[in-house]
């Protein structure tokens, strides 16, 4: 199961998470090195405040993302009062808590704890034999010292651990490995400091500390049948990965119609890899993946915004990228026009756009190749990408209803490929640093586009209803190191959702509500490349058909949510007994293929199924 957020046909590594206006990396729990998703996300919709999502031909202060933009920010907790909320539910348990920190109430805090695990369920749904739980804090300090400005420390956290443990008994091993335990465990976290001065009226100062820490470990065992079942450590693998993040701007209002902004943002990165296996043959342990290292990132920017009129707004700027690792450097010129004309408002907008690889990538050891190198991959460039996007939305004031499409066209250029003819591999399609394994140097000479229509219809609840519809139909493809085009990875052509809900106040009871919501996706298939049977048989590994990369194309992702509730409001809590199904239809969506090496044969996986969750929620002060 992968949350992996995929943006108009790019892949998850394009875009950028931030927190409070600084980067982080990706809030998910059970997530690889490399990858941008995990089994479940970090973030609590308790804490969740104003945020912003740039789906392309992002302003001149955004660097760093070629896909989309993550804008989170944690809301305030109550000045006025202290509150607290205790969820519980079949998933886990979550516990909140808000409040003002002086009699002023200039200052307030808030805090957010979860604790889940999926055991319980394990005899429900499949989990693949596994045993995940997790918890995660969140939590947002704010004070207001009036002369000095305002002043937030913010953090975000996480730990989760998985266990799998085999079958001891042979004649019930079926899969590929059957004899395989392993368990492993993830560590993630940031913390934060920011500021916001006014350093005369029209103009203010905001600078954002942080540092964040992302780990995992895990171990795998087979059993010996031979040797009444014993345990044999086969496998080893961990990963550290660091960063110390400065970012300031500077932001003046000039007068009614011009207003600047220009700032830097600084990176300290570093991380380490080891990955070790047990050759069984030979007796002893073998180096497969190792890297470690540090390098620094630089960026730095200034825009402006010109209302021409009161109906025309021009937005226009430059960023900077600097990568000292290998001296790689970008200059991004951006660009937007917006015109507003009786509730209707045009925009256009162009950019470019550039990221560099994880430096895990940079820095990646393939030990156990034949042609392995030391940092094969060091010289890489950083990903370039040209946004054009046109837009048209309208408000319809007497319904609350905003409709807007987008036309967009995104050329990708500089993307690592394998220097290797036949050879498929391109970072477009990466999903995390063990894609690298047996792969050649990488050099920065593919390229990519994407090409689509997104429209949406939305209503923010108001009449007690609510509902919001997307429908995105788009083209991604890339090329290889030969020249040859394929799709990419994530080339499903089509996406639609729509998520609504619905309250009810119950006549005889003033004090009760009924609420019911819904949410349902369908998208194309998931794509896969054709796997050379005969191939994978004799090299005793999965092997693909050359030139058949992501040509085969899953049937149509479908999913359905459903949600019931009933609130009930006192003078001084709130009851909340709820019901919620994920994939209620228990539609089986395919997650992809792979080759068994212990039967020869081609096996699918599937993603999870129905997940049913009962909870009660008390809110009091």
């Amino acid at each position: 199961m992968n949350n992996s957020v995929v943006v108009r046909g790019n892949y998850p590594q394009g875009v950028l998470w931030k927190l409070e206006g600084i980067e982080i990396p990706t809030p998910n729990h059970f997530s690889n090195l490399g990858g941008s998703g995990g089994a479940i996300s970090m973030l609590s919709s308790n804490v969740i405040g104003k945020s912003d999502f740039y789906t392309g031909a992002f302003p001149a202060e955004i660097g760093n993302a070629t896909a989309a933009v993550f804008d989170l920010n944690f809301r305030d907790g109550n000045k006025d009062k202290p509150e607290y909320s205790v969820a519980l539910g079949t998933l886990g348990t979550e516990v909140s808590t808000e409040g003002p920190m002086d009699k002023q109430k200039r200052s307030s805090y808030l805090v957010n704890y979860r604790y889940s695990t999926l055991a319980l369920l394990k005899h429900v749904i499949n989990l693949q034999g596994q045993s995940p739980d997790y918890q995660d804090l969140s939590f947002k300090f704010k004070w207001d010292s009036r002369k000095l400005g305002f002043f937030s420390l913010f953090g975000l956290g996480g730990y989760n651990k998985y266990s799998r443990e085999s079958k001891k008994d042979s004649s019930k091993w079926d899969s590929d490995e059957p004899n395989l335990s392993d368990n492993g465990d993830n560590l993630y976290g940031v913390i934060g400091l920011s500021h916001q001065a006014f350093v005369k009226p029209d103009a203010y100062v905001k600078t954002v500390i942080s540092a964040s820490y992302t780990g995992s470990k895990d171990r795998a065992d087979t059993l010996n049948p031979a040797d009444q079942y014993v345990n044999v450590r086969v496998s080893h693998d961990a990963f550290t990965d660091r960063a110390l993040r400065i970012s300031s701007f500077y932001n003046e209002k000039l007068d009614s119609r011009n207003t600047i902004r220009t700032g830097f943002v600084f990176q300290q990165l570093s991380y380490n890899l080891n990955n070790v296996n047990y050759d069984d043959p030979e007796k002893e342990w073998k180096q497969v993946l190792l890297g470690n290292g540090n390098t620094q990132f630089y960026q730095a920017f200034a825009q402006w915004k010109y209302r021409v009129t009161d109906k025309l707004t021009l937005h226009t700027g430059l960023h900077g990228s600097y990568l000292a690792l290998n001296g790689k450097r970008s200059l991004e010129p951006r660009a937007g026009i917006s015109y507003r004309y009786r509730g209707q408002v045009f925009s256009l907008a162009a950019g470019l756009h550039s990221r560099p690889q994880q430096i895990s990538t940079y820095l990646f050891e393939n030990v156990s190749a034949e042609d392995a190198h030391t940092h094969p991959n060091k010289n890489l460039d950083l990903t370039r990408a040209a946004h054009f996007v046109l837009g048209y939305e309208k408000f319809f004031s007497l319904i609350s209803v905003r409709t807007k499409v987008e036309a967009y066209y995104q050329y990708l250029y500089k993307i690592p490929v394998e220097q290797k003819i036949p050879g498929g591999f391109s970072a477009i399609n990466m999903a995390d640093i063990y894609d690298l394994g047996n792969t050649a140097p990488l050099v920065s000479r593919g390229n990519g586009q994407n090409y689509g229509i997104d429209l949406s219809v939305e209503k923010p609840f108001s009449n007690d209803y609510y509902f919001m519809s997307a429908l995105s139909l788009f083209n991604s493809t890339y090329t290889n190191f030969a020249g040859k085009t394929f799709n990419s990875k994530y080339n499903r052509n089509y996406s639609f959702n729509i998520i609504g809900g619905k309250e009810w106040q119950a006549k005889r009871n003033s004090h009760r509500v009924y609420g019911a919501s819904g949410k349902l996706l369908a998208s194309g298939g998931v794509r896969n490349s054709v796997i050379d049977i005969p191939a994978s048989v004799a090299a005793g590994r999965e092997e693909l058909v050359a030139d058949q990369y992501y040509t085969k194309q899953g049937p149509v992702y479908f999913r359905f949510d459903f949600s019931a509730y009933i609130k009930t409001n006192r003078k001084r809590s709130t009851h909340t007994l709820s019901l919620e199904i994920q994939n209620a239809t228990n539609h089986q969506n395919l997650y992809g293929y792979y080759f068994d090496s212990r039967t020869g044969e081609q096996k699918t996986a599937w993603q999870l199924g129905i997940l049913p969750n009962i909870g009660y929620k008390i809110e009091f002060h």
